[in-house]
């Protein structure tokens, strides 16, 4: 079943469940809605001299907030947010992808994952490394970070810092990232307040996304920067590093509920 219902900022194919005997299931391309197979894409030479704008950034960021924010709607949990997760049609429209984690938590809310789960640290909520509890305002912090990776032209969060007992107690205590080179005051802000310590206290991805909205078209000569060669600019090779989750037994309560947050739900997904 197609989770997605064809939502514009969510990859298609999202959500499949195949019942054939092959051990492949066959991905489409990333395009545009409308757009036939058969219709000439965007050519690579045409992509290279493309170069990236603040707009194009402010839109990658809204698109995936809104998409987001559809998944929330449905009572759904990413819980890989970040931008590896995210593909680019060939005419820059984001979407999201791999939803190997993500979980009905309405429907599902006392899944247990046993074992040693190795998880991508850096992108998660404090709550989900010390708490093993993974909700939609969990999925917000991580979008904080994809923000970072977005507004930073690619780099690793926390560059050259290890994921170590200092980055955990780093965490805890409120670290925030600084400001990325071509993140605008208004971003950055966002970035802020997705990292609130306490889940309730973050925006929720319908905040978001109008938050995003106010900027898109209303930027600042001083701010049309032109990103050329994007790629060069790539600086940081980190590669993530994925510790256990946790060691002891999961605390599996939630005390948090408001209106506003109507997924913070006792008894959220816990890994052990």
């Amino acid at each position: 079943r197609n989770i997605c219902n064809q939502k514009q900022f969510i990859r298609s194919d999202s959500g499949i469940s195949s019942t054939s005997s092959s051990s492949y299931l066959e991905m489409r391309p990333s395009q545009l809605p409308n757009m036939e197979l058969s219709q000439t894409p965007v050519c690579e030479e045409t992509v290279i001299d493309w170069p990236l704008d603040i707009d194009d950034l402010l839109r990658f960021s809204f698109q995936v907030a809104q998409g987001l924010d559809f998944l929330a709607a449905k009572n759904c949990i990413h819980r890989d947010v970040a931008a590896r997760n995210v593909l680019l049609t060939d005419r820059r429209v984001a979407k999201i992808c791999d939803f190997g984690l993500a979980r009905d938590i309405m429907n599902d809310s006392n899944y247990v994952v046993k074992g040693n789960a190795r998880l991508p640290v850096k992108w998660m909520a404090p709550e989900s490394i010390f708490d093993c509890v993974y909700t939609v305002q969990s999925d917000v912090w991580s979008y904080g970070i994809l923000l970072w990776e977005i507004f930073s032209l690619g780099k690793s969060p926390y560059p050259s810092m290890a994921v170590d007992s200092r980055f955990y107690k780093m965490v805890k205590r409120g670290y925030q990232m600084s400001q990325p080179d071509f993140a605008p005051p208004e971003i950055y802000m966002i970035m802020k307040m997705c990292w609130n310590l306490e889940p309730t206290e973050r925006p929720t991805f319908n905040k978001i996304t109008h938050l995003i909205e106010r900027l898109l078209g209303d930027q600042p000569g001083q701010e049309q920067l032109i990103y050329q060669n994007v790629q060069q600019q790539v600086t940081e090779g980190e590669v993530c590093d994925e510790p256990k989750c946790c060691d002891g037994p999961c605390d599996q309560s939630c005390d948090h509920e408001e209106e506003e947050q109507p997924l913070m739900k006792t008894n959220n997904y816990q890994f052990c």
